[in-house]
């Protein structure tokens, strides 16, 4: 299921969360199957493939379909495309812990832009994002620049508007 697959890497309180913001369904904290993944990721599911409100207590407001698009990749120059694979193959992956652990890989990591107060080489020194979080995240983007940089390089390369907006 490819929905399943995109909700898998999310913990079941975040599971939680969606079912309520999304479909208006929420469990009693002392409800024991609100802590049982399977159950709320089933729930979940069945709310996003039902036709009929009843199964996801949304009687008043029907939801809308769900949207499916479909892109047309585009290719990317042969020299980007080399430097790209060249730092995905030098990368040294990390021996812990992935950040997801539900994602079947040998080698994964989640990079963001930075701050906009922040190079991406330099972590952020300001108050409100000198937290813990943000330094690790300033740290993690050091520890990989070159991919980011070359990913940065082929999204430029294809959509100007799309590199200077996503995160």
């Amino acid at each position: 299921n490819d929905l399943q697959s995109q909700l898998e890497p999310l913990s079941t309180p975040q599971l939680r969360k969606r079912l309520h913001r999304t479909f208006g369904v929420s469990y009693e904290d002392s409800d024991e199957s609100a802590y049982d993944r399977e159950n709320v990721m089933r729930r979940l599911l069945q709310c996003y493939n039902s036709n009929s409100n009843s199964i996801c207590d949304k009687t008043d407001n029907p939801l809308p379909q769900r949207t499916v698009r479909h892109e047309r990749g585009v290719p990317l120059d042969p020299t980007l495309l080399k430097g790209l694979l060249d730092e995905i193959e030098a990368i040294r992956w990390p021996r812990t812990t992935r950040e997801r652990p539900k994602i079947a890989a040998q080698g994964y990591v989640i990079l963001q832009r930075p701050p906009p107060s922040t190079s991406a080489i330099e972590p952020a020194t300001s108050s409100s994002a000198n937290t813990n979080k943000a330094k690790r995240e300033a740290e993690k983007l050091q520890r990989f620049i070159g991919i980011w940089e070359k990913a940065v390089e082929a999204i430029e390369s294809v959509d100007e508007e799309f590199s200077r907006s996503f995160t």
